[in-house]
């Protein structure tokens, strides 16, 4: 009987049948995947039993795998704003400080010209209107010729004058005329 049953036709016949087991085995297996949901669909009604991941499918149903996680979608509109959180608590206001100085005001330029015909020495001055101060000034000479002038002072004269004195050193046998304008900035200056 042993002799029967390993003849070479039954031999075929048993190695058709563990490859068709086999294969049967291997369509049902799910190999262990994790990235996976493994289940079992029945081949009639269509119901579905999810399974582990090394489990296999019983008879009449066949494997069915998906994706645990689907691809990434596109990106969302933005959400809207968030309330404005609140603020702490603030600060006493502080007292207010003392008034500073009012500074200058009612700004002018003061002008004042003589004119000297063949002196040696001269001297002007200009004045700035009533309750202004003078706050800087100068001078300017016009004279025709080369004469030779040295300024000897340039100044305020007093809170409310500025002058300027100077030499002409001339050729003594020429008449020579020359003009000597002043000025001063003045204002109003607060105390």
């Amino acid at each position: 009987m042993f002799q029967k049953l390993f003849s070479s036709k039954w031999l075929l016949v048993l190695n058709v049948v563990l490859i068709s087991l086999m294969s049967v085995t291997l369509v049902s297996a799910h190999g262990g995947d994790t990235a996976l949901i493994h289940a079992c669909v029945h081949k009639s009604s269509g119901e579905i039993m999810i399974i582990g991941e090394n489990a296999t499918c019983p008879r009449n149903y066949y494997a069915l795998d998906w994706n645990i996680h689907g691809p990434v979608g596109p990106q969302g509109l933005p959400g809207p704003a968030g309330p404005i959180g609140s603020q702490g608590e603030q600060g006493l206001q502080g007292l207010p400080g003392d008034p500073g100085p009012a500074g200058i005001s009612g700004y002018e330029i003061v002008q004042s010209s003589a004119n000297y015909n063949d002196e040696n020495q001269f001297s002007s001055m200009v004045t700035c209107p009533a309750g202004k101060q003078v706050l800087g000034g100068g001078y300017h000479i016009v004279a025709l010729g080369s004469p030779h002038f040295y300024i000897d002072g340039n100044g305020p004269n007093g809170p409310n004058e500025w002058w300027v004195r100077g030499t002409y050193s001339g050729y003594p046998q020429r008449v020579f005329t020359f003009s000597v304008s002043v000025y001063a900035i003045c204002a109003y200056v607060a105390q």
